[in-house]
Formats: C-alpha cells, structure tokens, sequence
C-alpha cells in the first residue's frame, strides 16, 4: 500500500491557521485506508521497546527484554519509575525507533519503515514546510509511541538546535479515546498554565514549532484504550 495525504487538504489555509499560534491540529490528514493500515501495525506487530526516565538517567526496555517479564514485573518496574518521577523530564511509554531501526535494517518488512519513507518523501516534506513556512526542512526523524495506563511524559520543549530541529510533527493514530483517560498533548504558557489541550484523535497531525512546553499528560489507570502516534522531528 502506498501511504498519501488526503486530496482534500487546503495546504494555505492550515499555512495561514498555523502561523497564528505555531501550532495546528489536522484532522483527516490521510487517506482513511493509510491510516487503518498504519494503525494495525502498530496495534498488532510492532516490536514495542519501554522507555522510562524517572529523574535521574533515561533507559529503554528492548522488546526482548520485555518479552522476558511476567505482566506483573512490568507493572512493577512502572510503578517505580513512578514514584521516583520527581523531575519534569520524568517518563514512561512504549516506543519504536523508526529511524535507528530502518537505517540498521531491523525488523524487514515492518510497515513503520514504509511509513518512514513516506515521512521522508518530497510530498510529504513539501507538504510540512509549507505548513510551517520553514523551506529549510530537509529531512524527518521519526519514531513511534505507544501510551498505556499510568504512561506519561512530562514537561519539555522539544528545542535541541544541535540536531537541527526546526517543527515537530505528531501524527495520532489513537481510536474511541475517551476525555477522562487523559493522554492530552498538553501547551503551557509561560507561566505553565495550560494554554491548549489536544486529544488523541485518529488520524491527525498535531503541528509546533519548537520551543513550546508541552506535555502528554497521565494516562488513567482505568483507561482501557492504547494511544499510539508517530513523531516526527523535522530537521534541516
């Protein structure tokens, strides 16, 4: 299957909304039978890794690894990590790297390396600056992420000049999300109040240019839904 955009998006009118606060939120922004595809592998074959950060150095879980644990030392290794989520860069979801893993080969034949490619097409790239009005994207780093129950990430702003990070790019792929299950992408001010909370919706784009602080908030623990997205840090 070939991922596309959906026809019926107006590229200059979501340019003009989103100069207006340097975000925007894009609903529909594949076509419908992309977006099932992208959301079945991530739902049923993605070899999901745990990322956590519980204030003091960050570490990820491999699939192997977790594959190892009984249900209840997960659930164990979580609940520490959060009670020693005293920073703000505190952390905990599932994750995919799809750059690291497309340019090391792994896992052939995964569908996310298709939707690498397309995140990397000139269509696509195309379509993110005109949208953000930043011609000097060239390329897009991506990975994907999976939030269960009492998952979260806390405050950042997403600003590594470093690495040459000019628009961030969140495409939802979450179905029949609840609004009491948190999970919100959550903007602050500057004095932390929350100015704009998005909820996870199939198949949209949530836009920004970084720096904006910004969160995903705690996933209930009766939340019996799974909030998957791609995220992309586009770099010159």
């Amino acid at each position: 299957m070939e991922i596309e955009l959906n026809d019926k998006l107006d590229w200059q009118a979501l340019a003009r909304e989103f100069q207006v606060n340097k975000r925007i939120q894009i609903r529909d922004v594949l076509k419908e039978e992309c977006a099932e595809r992208i959301w079945k592998c991530l739902s049923e074959e993605t070899p999901w890794q745990l990322a956590h950060h519980d204030g003091r150095e960050p570490a990820v879980l491999i699939a192997d690894e977790i594959s190892g644990k009984t249900p209840q030392e997960i659930e164990k290794t979580q609940r520490d990590i959060l009670t020693r989520a005293t920073s703000k860069l505190s952390y905990v979801y599932e994750i995919y790297p799809m750059a690291d893993a497309y340019l090391a080969q792994d896992d052939p034949g995964l569908f996310l390396h298709r939707v690498f490619e397309f995140i990397n097409s000139k269509h696509y790239l195309n379509f993110i600056k005109t949208i953000t009005g930043v011609p000097e994207i060239k390329r897009g780093n991506a990975h994907a992420a999976c939030y269960h129950h009492n998952q979260f990430l806390g405050c950042h702003g997403d600003y590594m000049p470093d690495e040459g990070r000019r628009a961030a790019g969140v495409l939802n792929f979450t179905k029949d999300w609840k609004a009491n299950w948190g999970g919100y992408v959550q903007f602050y001010d500057d004095d932390f109040n929350i100015e704009l909370g998005l909820l996870p919706r199939f198949n949209t784009l949530n836009m920004f240019l970084p720096p904006q602080e910004h969160s995903v908030s705690f996933v209930a623990p009766f939340t019996v839904a799974t909030r998957y997205t791609v995220t992309t840090f586009f770099e010159e």
